[in-house]
C-alpha cells in the first residue's frame, strides 16, 4: 500500500479518485453490456456517437476548471495574491478568505456564461455527429436526444465548478466519496431504464435527472463547507477583473490545449462516425472508449494529489513534489500496463463468450492504440506537473497535433482504412505532443533524463 499513502479508504484521495473513476466510467463496465443486449445495433451506434459529446464537457470547460482548482489551492494555502506565486517567502499559512471569496464570486459569473455556451455547442455537435447515421433514425429521436444531452451539459459544466472549488480547499477525497455514491445511483437508475424501457431517449432523460441531482447535492455541500470561512454570503455580486485577467492567460492556453487534445484523441472518432457502417463505427469508438477509461483510471494516483502539489508549488517545495509525483507516475503506468494487457488478451474473447454483437478492434490495431494511449498518459502526468506553476506552454504542440491528425486521417481513411487512422495518431503524437510536456517538466523540476527513468523503474529521487 506504499503507493496509496493513507489506508483509510474513505479519506484516501487516490482510492476515492480511482473508485469515482471506475464508477463514472461504469458505462464501460456495467452499463455497456446492457446496452449491447437491450439496444439494437443502430441504437448502440447512436449511443457511441453521442457519447463523444457526452464526454466532452471538460473541453467546453476550456481550462477554467483546472485554473479554478489551482487558484483555490493557492489562496487556501495562504497566498496573498497571485503576484506572490513562486516567491521564496510567504506572509501567512492561513487561508486567504478574501481571495477565496473574490475568486468564487468571479467564477460564478464565468461558469454561467460557459454553461450557456456549452448548451448550444453540445446540441449542434450532437446533430452534426449523428448525420452519418441519421438514415437509420427518425429526426425526432435525434433531436430529443440532442436536447437532453445539451441540458445535461449545462448542468454538468456547473458541477465541474463546484467540484473544482472543493478540490482546491483540500476536500478531494470527500468530493470523490460523494461523487462515488452519486455514480452508484446513476448506474442503478440507468440499468433499470435500459432493462425496463430499452429506449435511448429514456436513457438520456435519466442522465439529465442524475446531473440535476448531482448539482443540488454538491451545491449544498460546498455551501456548508464555505460557511466555515464565512464566504457563503460575501461578495456574491463581485467580479474581480484583475484576478480574472491574471488567470485568463493560463486558462485560455490550457483551453486551446484541451481543444487540440480533443482533436487529436477524438477527431478520428468523429471521422469514423461519418462512415455508414454501424458495426465499424461501434467497434472503433468502443475500443477508444475502453482505452480512455483505462487511461483515466491510471491517472487517478496523480490526479488525487494534484491539489496537494499545487499547494506545495506555492510553497516552492520542489523536492517534495518530485518525491510525491514519481511514486504516482510509476503507480499509474503499472495500472495501465496491467489493465490494457488484460483487454488485449481477453477483450474480444469475453465479448464472444457473452454473445455481444459489438467487438473491439483487431489485436494489432488495439495494440497500436494502446501504445499511443500509454505515451499520452505519460506526457499528461508531466503536463499536469508543469501546469502547477500556473503556466501553460503546450498550446502550439497540442494544436499542431490535433490539426495534423484530423487532416491526415480524413484523407487517408478512404484509401487505407482504420490502420491509417491508428498509425497516424501514434506517429503524429509521438513526433511532438508526447515529449514536449515531458521536456518542460524536466527543465522546471531539474530532472535528469537518465535518473528520472531509473527512479521511475526502481525507487527514490
Amino acid at each position: 500500500m506504499r503507493f496509496l499513502g493513507k489506508t483509510n479508504f474513505f479519506t484516501n484521495p487516490t482510492l476515492m479518485m480511482m473508485t469515482s473513476l471506475v464508477l463514472k466510467f461504469g458505462t464501460g463496465i456495467l452499463i455497456l453490456p446492457l446496452i449491447l443486449v437491450f439496444f439494437d445495433l443502430n441504437e448502440q451506434t447512436l449511443w457511441f456517437v453521442l457519447s463523444i459529446v457526452n464526454g466532452s464537457i471538460l473541453i467546453v470547460d476550456s481550462g477554467f476548471g483546472p485554473t479554478l482548482t489551482r487558484a483555490t489551492s493557492y489562496f487556501y494555502g495562504g497566498l496573498k495574491n497571485l503576484d506572490n506565486l513562486n516567491l521564496p517567502t510567504r506572509i501567512d499559512t492561513k487561508p486567504n478568505t478574501e481571495g477565496l471569496g473574490n475568486l468564487i464570486s468571479t467564477f460564478n459569473k464565468v461558469y454561467l456564461v460557459i454553461g450557456f455556451f456549452g448548451l448550444f455547442v453540445s446540441y449542434f455537435l450532437s446533430i452534426l455527429l449523428s448525420k452519418g447515421i441519421s438514415s437509420f433514425f427518425d429526426d425526432k429521436t435525434i433531436i430529443i436526444c440532442s436536447i437532453l444531452i445539451s441540458l445535461k451539459f449545462f448542468i454538468s459544466i456547473n458541477v465541474v465548478k463546484l467540484s473544482s472549488i472543493l478540490q482546491g480547499i483540500q476536500q478531494l477525497a470527500f468530493q470523490k466519496k460523494i461523487e462515488s455514491f452519486i455514480e452508484i445511483s446513476r448506474i442503478i437508475l440507468l440499468s433499470l431504464s435500459i432493462i425496463l424501457f430499452s429506449s435511448i431517449k429514456v436513457y438520456f432523460f435519466v442522465e439529465l435527472l442524475v446531473s440535476i441531482t448531482s448539482f443540488v447535492i454538491f451545491f449544498l455541500l460546498l455551501k456548508k463547507k464555505l460557511i466555515y470561512y464565512n464566504l457563503n454570503s460575501r461578495n456574491r455580486k463581485y467580479f474581480d477583473k484583475k484576478l480574472f485577467k491574471r488567470l485568463w492567460l493560463p486558462t485560455w492556453k490550457f483551453g486551446l490545449m484541451q481543444y487540440g487534445s480533443f482533436a487529436s484523441s477524438q477527431s478520428n472518432s468523429i471521422i469514423v462516425a461519418q462512415i455508414p457502417d454501424p458495426l465499424l463505427i461501434s467497434s472503433y469508438i468502443f475500443s477508444v472508449k475502453i482505452l480512455n477509461m483505462v487511461r483515466q483510471i491510471s491517472q487517478a494516483p496523480m490526479n488525487a494529489y494534484m491539489p496537494e502539489i499545487f499547494k506545495l508549488f506555492s510553497m516552492n517545495k520542489f523536492k517534495s513534489i518530485k518525491i510525491l509525483s514519481i511514486k504516482k507516475i510509476r503507480f499509474g503506468i503499472i495500472i495501465f500496463l496491467v489493465l490494457s494487457s488484460l483487454i488485449l488478451v481477453f477483450g474480444n474473447k469475453v465479448l464472444d463468450l457473452l454473445s455481444f454483437e459489438a467487438q473491439l478492434l483487431d489485436f494489432y490495431l488495439l495494440l497500436i492504440l494502446s501504445v499511443a494511449t500509454l505515451l499520452e498518459l505519460h506526457h499528461s502526468f508531466h503536463a499536469q506537473l508543469y501546469i502547477s506553476s500556473n503556466k501553460v506552454p503546450f498550446l502550439i504542440p497540442a494544436i499542431y497535433t490535433g490539426v495534423l491528425i484530423f487532416t491526415f486521417s480524413y484523407y487517408l481513411i478512404g484509401t487505407y482504412g482504420l490502420i491509417a487512422i491508428v498509425l497516424c495518431q501514434l506517429i503524429v503524437k509521438a513526433s511532438l505532443n508526447n515529449w514536449y510536456p515531458v521536456f518542460k517538466s524536466f527543465k522546471l523540476f531539474k530532472w535528469n533524463f537518465k535518473n528520472y527513468f531509473k527512479n521511475l523503474i526502481f525507487y527514490g529521487i
